[in-house]
């Protein structure tokens, strides 16, 4: 598993306007000497460029596996297969620019000698090149080729789109969901159309990657498609003028009177999304329709990190979000709540599990921590690191952890994650055991949260014992008994005052402001 990023901040190198899959030491080297000079300067931890330089070199071996090199003294010595090349002479000084010249330089003497390496695209050099200068920093760091990065950022920041989502089934292309009151929607198309043409290319045949690609572009351009509709015997052609498309991150339902909130991801409009459903869920609780509002983040991977701050002040009115901490300057944050409740101290409870992660973690410890919601469920992933993204001159992009998470009450969430109050993990095929303990006013189910905010982050030990209180068990019984644990305790008000009382930490509140927070881009 692999959580996606909590905070973008893009250095926009200048792009090359064209590199594809040709060769350039030129290009190499100035790709290159921008990503190192990014390494060394917001890597949470201090690095040796010379490590991440040869690290680099050592990633060539996964496409020439007779490329050796050996480092003596100020010298690196390089062979392909029995052959040996000219030296390279490494530089004495720590400048990203030297370091980038001699891998450079490396490179070009391996493609020299070996054919596989000269015939391999360029972008695929910058791949398992990167790959392995990152190799030795941690798990989160890595490189995203240009194609990669470009999903990536459409993914965090929306993209030209008519608000469709688009899958073969059997001979056929079908639509097979439509974002509500999207170009798509306000068009007419409807789900389970199947789509012939984009723009007169047939898309039949097509990888449903290439034809996601001819439906998104520019944002306010027209695509044409066409469409067969049903039994109809004639296509039908509908022309969509794109706009900007941020995929849903949030939906509710009610069950039983209380407010089911489901949030995905975190995204560009995740906080805004889930502001308006929040509002709805007030408007219902002000006319008694409504008793208590479920959280759901479990599989959440997590996003971006000012939306993760967004939303978790949505239900605080003040008082410490998060804050993070790193080795760059501008790492050393502090989120405060703005005086905002939505839902006006309705009773919340949090779902989180061993999927739900970063932005998700963040969420969940602030709600836990300023005794706003009661979370239920297992210990969460334990992603409490803050990457930033670097943008490179290819198109490419750099993911660097530069942050480690804390929350309100001081500990780390790396590795160790967030602990529920009420672990339903252990809970078996049934809810009716637990919800009997909370209604007896025992403490079965219950975590020892104290345990886990004063442990060790350093300590192998208490690490394992920590998320052995209440351990993630995907897939263990066919009823949600966590869902069923929430629903009960939002809806009876003595047990969530009882939990809310069991999990809250000795914590004053913060004398930040929100307004002292440095901004996020």
């Amino acid at each position: 598993m692999s959580p996606p990023l909590l905070i973008v901040v893009t250095a926009c190198a200048p792009l090359l306007d064209q590199i594809g899959d040709s060769y350039s030491s030129t290009a190499t080297e100035w790709i290159l000497t921008n990503g190192f000079e990014n390494i060394a300067a917001v890597h949470i931890d201090k690095v040796d460029l010379s490590e991440v330089a040869l690290g680099g070199l050592r990633g060539l071996q996964k496409l020439e596996p007779s490329f050796r090199f050996a480092r003596l003294g100020d010298q690196l010595s390089l062979r392909v297969g029995g052959l040996e090349l000219d030296d390279v002479r490494l530089p004495s000084t720590k400048a990203p620019a030297d370091w980038a010249r001699a891998t450079t330089r490396a490179l070009d003497l391996a493609r020299a000698a070996s054919s596989t390496l000269k015939e391999a695209p360029a972008e695929r050099l910058f791949e398992v090149m990167f790959d392995g200068a990152l190799a030795g920093l941690d798990r989160y760091s890595r490189y995203a080729s240009a194609e990669e990065a470009r999903d990536n950022r459409a993914n965090r920041e929306g993209f030209g789109g008519i608000g469709v989502t688009i899958e073969r089934f059997e001979d056929r292309v079908l639509i097979v969901a439509v974002i509500p009151d999207a170009p798509a929607d306000r068009a007419g198309i409807k789900a389970n159309d199947h789509l012939l043409e984009v723009d007169q290319v047939a898309v039949d045949g097509l990888p449903i990657e290439d034809i996601v690609r001819l439906v998104r572009g520019p944002v306010d351009a027209a695509t044409r498609l066409l469409l067969r509709r049903g039994a109809e015997p004639d296509p039908v052609a509908v022309t969509v003028r794109r706009a900007l498309v941020l995929p849903p991150t949030a939906s509710y339902e009610v069950a039983d009177g209380i407010a089911v909130v489901r949030v995905s991801g975190f995204n560009q409009d995740t906080a805004r999304s889930l502001g308006d459903i929040l509002k709805e869920i007030a408007r219902a609780a002000e006319a008694g329709a409504m008793r208590g509002v479920v959280l759901d983040l479990r599989a959440n991977p997590g996003g971006l990190l000012d939306q993760a701050v967004a939303v978790a002040d949505l239900f605080l009115k003040d008082g410490q979000i998060v804050s993070t901490r790193g080795r760059h300057p501008d790492s050393m944050q502090l989120f405060d709540a703005g005086g905002r409740d939505l839902v006006d101290g309705l009773p919340v409870a949090v779902l989180i599990n061993g999927s739900s992660a970063s932005a998700a973690e963040i969420v969940a410890a602030a709600l836990q921590d300023r005794g706003r919601a009661v979370l239920i469920g297992s210990n969460s992933y334990g992603k409490g690191t803050v990457q930033t993204v670097i943008r490179l001159p290819n198109d490419a992009e750099l993911t660097l952890t530069w942050a480690r998470i804390h929350a309100p009450s001081g500990y780390a969430l790396d590795r160790f994650g967030v602990l529920p109050i009420i672990c339903t993990s252990g809970a078996g095929v049934g809810a009716a055991p637990l919800i009997d303990s909370l209604e007896r006013g025992r403490l079965v189910g219950l975590t020892n949260l104290a345990r886990r905010r004063a442990a060790d982050p350093t300590s192998p030990g208490e690490l394992e014992l920590t998320r052995a209180d209440c351990p993630w068990r995907p897939g263990a019984g066919s009823v949600d008994v966590a869902f069923e644990v929430a629903k009960h305790v939002v809806a009876n008000r003595r047990i969530y005052a009882s939990t809310l009382a069991a999990q809250a930490p000795l914590i004053a509140k913060s004398d930040h402001s929100q307004a002292a927070a440095r901004p996020l881009h």
